[in-house]
């Protein structure tokens, strides 16, 4: 199969590394010192199973020189995603299927803004790994062990299409753990209400072990969540009963260290997804009639720090 993986990142990088090495023409889309080393030295995947490196048919930062490909992975942040929807389209040919794999709910919907939308499978990962060094992705052991998502877009609850199926073959090759829901919103929304309420970390400044053992910064996770799953049942997205209290769950199962991945960017002053997680809750919280005051407050907190992050807003010295 021809691949492009377009932002070869933790999730991406990972999933090209693995698709090229069981012999897949792979093409990997990248920038910057990351894109040099993977051209210099190819893509060195470091992870408990053991080390190795591939080299794909072509790393680059222009689309145009991959070609058309029989998938796009796109690996890419939240936030780039209508930027990169668009600069993906020299690689779509008649039969592509473009693949997201982000955070948040909102991308495989701007991908079908560019894409016919029959051509856009939504991915639900839990799996992948994290860039330790320019060319390195780096996986740590026991990632992976969750059933991962895919599910074609559009029509909804479409089960498991013909095209479905064939990537669901493809991604099972290669050790990634594959479901097919009927309805891919499930999992997607699954995974996107728990977002919110890990933005409390970087509201606080503080690593996971800390903020749960304070009983009001604890309060406002669960709240955050709440609102979350009121704005997935406000839309038609049949959650199960239990989302809320699994949350709960998982707050107390990671490492006290632990800060998600948007709270770190948040805390390092990096820009960050802050706007797919508590900012899509709050944008479509008002489109359904839905409060949501507590991600509305997660939301105006931290936004002069994304601002400025962004560069679009200055900090006095």
């Amino acid at each position: 199969m021809r691949i492009a993986v377009y932002g070869a990142g933790g999730i991406g990088g990972f999933m090209g590394a693995q698709l090229c090495r069981a012999g897949h023409d792979v093409a990997l889309i990248a920038r910057g010192e990351h894109l040099r080393a993977i051209q210099e030295h190819g893509l060195q995947v470091e992870w408990p199973d053991g080390n190795y490196t591939v080299t794909p048919r072509i790393a680059t930062n222009e689309p145009s020189e991959v070609g058309v490909v029989d998938l796009v992975i796109l690996g890419v942040k939240a936030w780039q995603v209508p930027e990169a929807a668009r600069a993906l389209l020299p690689m779509v040919g008649p039969e592509t299927r473009v693949l997201t794999v982000q955070n948040g709910v909102e991308a495989p919907y701007q991908v079908a803004e560019v894409v016919p939308a029959e051509r856009v499978i939504a991915g639900v990962m839990y799996t992948g790994g994290a860039v330790a060094r320019p060319g390195v992705i780096r996986r740590g052991r026991g990632t992976g062990a969750a059933d991962s998502y895919i599910g074609q877009l559009v029509p909804e609850k479409a089960g498991c299409t013909a095209a479905v199926a064939s990537l669901q073959h493809t991604l099972r090759e290669v050790r990634f753990r594959i479901v097919v829901p009927e309805d891919i919103r499930i999992p997607l929304w699954d995974k996107f209400c728990v977002y919110p309420g890990t933005l409390v970390g970087s509201l606080c400044r503080a690593p996971l072990g800390v903020w749960r053992s304070v009983p009001e910064s604890r309060a406002l996770c669960k709240c955050a969540v709440e609102e979350a799953v009121a704005v997935a049942q406000a839309r038609g997205v049949a959650l199960g009963e239990n989302v809320v209290m699994d949350n709960e769950r998982n707050v107390d199962a990671y490492p006290a260290a632990h800060f998600s991945s948007t709270a770190r960017d948040i805390v390092n002053g990096r820009p960050s997804e802050l706007d797919a997680i508590v900012g899509a809750v709050v944008r479509m919280g008002r489109a359904a009639g839905v409060p949501t005051p507590v991600n509305e407050f997660l939301y105006a907190a931290l936004l002069p720090q994304e601002l400025k992050a962004r560069g679009q807003i200055q900090w006095p010295e």
